[in-house]
């Protein structure tokens, strides 16, 4: 893992000005330091009982939590020209421990100079490592060929080849099978399990072009599965599937984006949101939609995202927007009430 620091390897002595540098210069670049604004950060929720995790000017995306509850994923994407830089090189792996804030920033191109960007996808069930989705530079020569799915693992700092050959959605009850997204006959993708004990991939559905949509969330039971419907991240809409049951997925719950399930398959975490307009409030329902409650009152003026649930039930983790397209990861509490 590299340890960042603001200074580099460069040191200040008071009294010594470097040789070679026009003092006029040296002066200017002082000048204009002191007077560079300080960069927004994201402020404290506006909340009580909500704990701030993170408070750099960065954007965060695909908050995971591990299955023992001891670190939380996320990627982290630098802030250019007020714009998140997720689909470039400028991104990162996080972890970050809940109970001490302590935060690990893992730079996968040290390992994989020819990555482009990355995403945090799932955990294996024992919380040893987790799967990164890769982009490999176009302009790498044979990069068609490569592993996109990686493996970090947290003990030792290794980046390994999964051996997946699609987009991992979530173990089953048992854990010994991924339902995932995967190619089958090299232009329509399928819905199905892999077993990665055989490499055998079975399709439960297979998909008409552009038709996959997601990010998608499976029951703790591996019997429903929910789907986001929608082309933006604010106009969305969760489609259901009962596996094994339904050839097609059929509506569920309108303008909600971001579903997650809680441990005991009991309640869903979901955004709603109310396009056009941009309130958006994180909600706890029942398992089948029903009793849909707000986590906090009021919408609130930034966008919310990636809910992810503590593996207790407990807490939720999530983003929340501030100035300049920048956000920080949070972690509420569940009241009991919400959670019956």
């Amino acid at each position: 893992m590299n340890a960042k620091s603001a200074l580099g390897n460069s040191t200040t002595r008071l009294g010594s000005i470097p040789i070679g540098v026009p003092l006029g210069l040296l002066v200017a670049s002082i000048l204009a330091c002191v007077s560079s604004p300080a960069l927004p950060t994201p402020g404290p929720f506006p909340a009580p009982g909500v704990l701030q995790m993170t408070f750099d000017y960065a954007h965060y995306t695909d908050v995971m939590w591990s299955p023992d509850g001891n670190w939380i994923a996320a990627k982290r994407c630098r802030v250019q020209n007020y714009e998140a830089a997720c689909l470039l090189s400028e991104n990162e792996l996080t972890l970050l421990d809940p109970m001490s804030g302590r935060i690990e920033y893992i730079d996968a191109r040290a390992a994989l100079p020819d990555m482009e960007w990355m995403t945090p996808t799932l955990w294996t069930p024992d919380s040893e490592s987790i799967m990164l989705s890769i982009a490999w530079k176009t302009s790498t020569q044979g990069h068609e060929g490569r592993p996109w799915l990686i493996a970090y693992n947290l003990r030792d700092g290794s980046f390994e080849d999964s051996q997946l050959g699609g987009t991992p959605i979530a173990w089953n009850e048992d854990q010994t099978r991924i339902l995932m997204v995967s190619g089958v006959d090299g232009q329509r993708a399928g819905l199905g399990w892999f077993d990665p004990m055989t490499g055998e991939f079975v399709p439960e559905i297979i998909y008409g072009p552009g038709e996959a949509y997601g990010p998608y969330a499976l029951s703790p039971d591996g019997k429903a599965l929910l789907r986001v419907a929608g082309r933006t991240t604010t106009d969305c809409t969760l489609e259901i599937l009962l596996l094994g049951v339904d050839q097609d997925f059929s509506p569920f719950i309108q303008r909600a984006c971001q579903p997650g399930w809680s441990p005991d398959g009991t309640h869903l975490a979901y955004i709603q949101t109310d396009y056009p307009s941009s309130g958006q409030w994180l909600v706890i329902a029942d398992a089948d939609g029903s009793n849909p409650q707000h986590l906090f009152s009021g919408a609130l003026p930034f966008p919310m995202s990636f809910p992810s649930w503590s593996p207790d039930g407990k807490k939720i983790a999530f983003t929340y927007g501030g100035a300049q397209n920048t956000n920080a990861i949070y972690i509420a509490e569940v009241p009991e009430e919400l959670r019956r």
